[in-house]
């Protein structure tokens, strides 16, 4: 019973090891590193989207704000006598250039939204390629290690925590 213990230890000792060695194994830290980075990534380009959007809206609410003008601009060009219309159609030809001053910084906007759209769609592909090679990746590291990591015909090569103490101290 108490080596039956004894060996269940061993084991689950062992497990410990092998898993502080894979998390502390140089590429896959690097690999780690590199989907940190990534999601930080993310994160930005998805807040710069949100504030793109907000501003799509601002855009949208500006311009209607303009096209209201406009129509109350010529609503009172209709119904003033010929004197004030003079004066309605210098307000009419403003707001067109108004309007005109809109559509072009509209059309600015929407260019960098579908620009930054853009730099987001690539960037996302970016990171899905990351994480399916990953897998790949990991599945040949973990065949690395499992092959590389064998100790044959040395003295003591059964009692692995001797030779993790051993090479520790050297």
């Amino acid at each position: 019973k108490r080596r039956h213990e004894r060996q269940v230890r061993k084991k689950r000792d062992n497990d410990r090891i092998r898993i502080k060695a894979k998390k502390n194994h140089p590429r896959n830290k690097e690999l780690w590193r590199e989907v940190a980075t990534l999601m930080k990534e993310v994160a930005k380009l998805q807040k710069e989207e949100r504030m793109w959007n907000q501003a799509s809206g601002r855009l949208d609410d500006s311009e209607k704000e303009v096209q209201k003008r406009l129509e109350l601009a010529a609503a009172a060009a209709a119904k003033d006598d010929e004197e004030e219309q003079t004066t309605d159609t210098s307000m009419i030809v403003q707001g067109r250039e108004a309007a005109t001053n809109a559509e072009a910084s509209t059309s600015n906007a929407i260019d960098d939204i579908i620009t930054s759209v853009g730099r987001i769609d690539t960037t996302l592909k970016e990171v899905a390629e990351l994480m399916e090679n990953s897998g790949v990746i990991r599945r040949e590291l973990y065949g690395k290690y499992t092959s590389d990591h064998q100790f044959h015909g040395y003295r003591g090569s059964k009692d692995t925590k001797g030779l993790i103490v051993a090479l520790s101290q050297g």
